[in-house]
């Protein structure tokens, strides 16, 4: 679908945007990133695009954090040791482990790995800021305001906008588990458990629509509309359709 719009417009931005986001999902940062970035060249205020680009930079920053954690962690040998009894004759051998901690060198690694990390952190962060500057005035603005304020860990500032992006959107799953994160931050430990509770309802009703357009798509040999919705059940509950 992706590769149609772009054969008919190259300099379709959501186009660029969407493919960005399929790539990112098959595990292809590194061609993810530049369709992100061509979505932000060709569209600088289309939301998507920055979407996209700050999704890159969150996986690089993971991918980072992830090599300096195990840069970091001590690794395993084992060595052969003689036991022997008082009169110093042997018994049997054992085999042994033992930690190595990490070299110089791979300490140097893994802070090389953090200071890089810090920097598409930063680098995401604008683009959510630019997102949030291209939702000004539109309907998305107070989504893209709890987004940005959530992950800046300020949550008592996040709480009312995702409570009026409910009100947008209550039927959205992933807002209700967001509030109900909020919440938990903020202390509020049964609220967040009710809000916890409505995400769960929505997600399995979620995914039964979906699946029940996958089966109805089925019967009609509409294969390809009828993937599309297996698909986005399994968003919905991963553990569903896990070879499709």
């Amino acid at each position: 679908m992706t590769g149609e719009g772009l054969n008919a417009d190259p300099r379709h931005a959501r186009s660029w945007a969407i493919r960005s986001a399929l790539l990112l999902h098959d595990n292809k940062l590194d061609e993810a990133e530049p369709a992100a970035n061509a979505a932000v060249r060709f569209g600088p205020r289309v939301i998507a695009g920055h979407m996209a680009l700050s999704d890159c930079y969150k996986e690089r920053a993971s991918r980072l954090r992830a090599r300096a954690a195990k840069l970091r962690t001590p690794k395993t040998g084992s060595r052969q040791v003689n036991v022997v009894n008082q009169n110093g004759q042997h018994i049997r051998t054992e085999t042994q482990t033992y930690l190595i901690p990490p070299s110089p060198e791979e300490l140097a690694q893994a802070a090389e790995c953090d200071r890089q990390a810090g920097q598409y952190q930063e680098k995401e962060q604008g683009c959510l800021s630019n997102a949030l500057a291209s939702a000004k005035g539109t309907k998305d603005e107070p989504f893209y305001q709890a987004l940005l304020l959530f992950l800046k860990q300020d949550f008592a500032s996040a709480r009312p906008w995702l409570e009026k992006t409910i009100l947008e959107k209550p039927d959205d799953p992933k807002l209700h588990r967001s509030l109900s994160s909020c919440l938990r931050a903020l202390g509020q430990e049964k609220e967040a458990i009710e809000e916890f509770s409505r995400a769960i309802d929505l997600e399995q009703t979620t995914a039964e629509v979906w699946l029940n357009t996958a089966w109805n798509d089925l019967e009609r040999n509409a294969w390809k509309p009828a993937r599309e919705a297996l698909l986005r059940a399994r968003n919905f509950t991963p553990s569903l359709l896990s070879g499709v």
